[in-house]
């Protein structure tokens, strides 16, 4: 048969989940793949964390409540092959916007085989299908010796920033609700950098493409941090120490149609201090 796969995007939205209809099949599925992922591996014995490459990550939903996912290019070091994980025999609900898939004892197949010694004890994921993006998040593959899970290596993030100028009352903030930032994962290198798109710190200055380089990358259970105690951003391209950042921190949950929080300072030798706080989600 035919069947129409849709492919997960962060800064591009994607179609709805489409289901294969019509085929000669035994069972038709709706079936979501995601790209741009990478594995975040902790041990569970001594908590080292790894950030490692892989493959498309695939789920299909079957009529009924059970589903299917497959991690192409799966591992839990650098050192392993990289091999198919999949997962069957999962149950899914629906809960408004989000397919919430959940398993707990599961036998899966690494390259087609039946794997009992890589037991998974518990497993859940969402898939979050909103008007005009459709993602999909692996929240916790848990065995015993392992924790993992599966962020995009780059999120499209907008929201509301708030902006107060030092020396200026803090209850009246300069507010740019329609801020666009990009949170991108540098894999090899193991940190990260933000894009604020069009950024802007008082009503009358002129939009600006920042980009926040050099964030240190802290993994957590639920997802990751980034921070900065001092960074020299740049605007346009052109490195501006005249527009120093500080403190920048944010929490990221590794879970669907979550709010994040990003602050940071500015101290611009033209324009002032600031302190930033966006409020964002995808």
């Amino acid at each position: 048969m035919k069947h129409l796969k849709i492919f997960s995007a962060i800064i591009v939205g994607s179609a709805m989940l489409t289901s294969c209809i019509g085929s000669d099949e035994p069972q038709n599925y709706q079936e979501l793949g995601a790209k741009g992922l990478f594995l975040a591996v902790t041990e569970t014995d001594h908590y080292t964390m790894q950030l490692l490459e892989c493959g498309e990550v695939d789920a299909k939903i079957f009529p009924g409540v059970e589903a299917e996912f497959t991690i192409n290019g799966f591992r839990t070091s650098t050192s392993d092959l990289q091999k198919v994980l999949t997962i069957p025999k999962l149950v899914y609900k629906v809960d408004g916007e989000n397919i919430v898939i959940k398993g707990t004892d599961i036998v899966p197949k690494l390259n087609g085989t039946s794997a009992p010694d890589f037991m998974i004890n518990s497993f859940d994921a969402t898939i979050y299908a909103g008007k005009n993006i459709s993602m999909l998040f692996v929240t916790a593959i848990e065995t015993s010796d392992y924790i993992i899970w599966t962020p995009y290596t780059q999120y499209g993030l907008s929201g509301e920033t708030r902006v107060v100028k030092d020396g200026e009352d803090p209850s009246v903030p300069y507010v740019n609700k329609d801020s666009r930032y990009i949170v991108n994962i540098d894999i090899k290198k193991g940190n990260a950098y933000i894009e604020a798109k069009g950024a802007k710190f008082a009503k009358m200055m002129p939009g600006m493409d920042i980009v926040i380089p050099d964030l240190d990358l802290t993994l957590t259970r639920e997802g990751y941090e980034l921070s900065a105690e001092n960074v020299i951003p740049t605007i346009g391209g052109t490195p501006r120490p005249d527009y120093a950042i500080s403190d920048v921190y944010l929490n990221f949950k590794n879970e669907a149609n979550i709010a994040t929080t990003l602050r940071f300072n500015v101290k611009s030798e033209s324009k002032g201090d600031y302190s930033v706080m966006a409020t964002l989600n995808y």
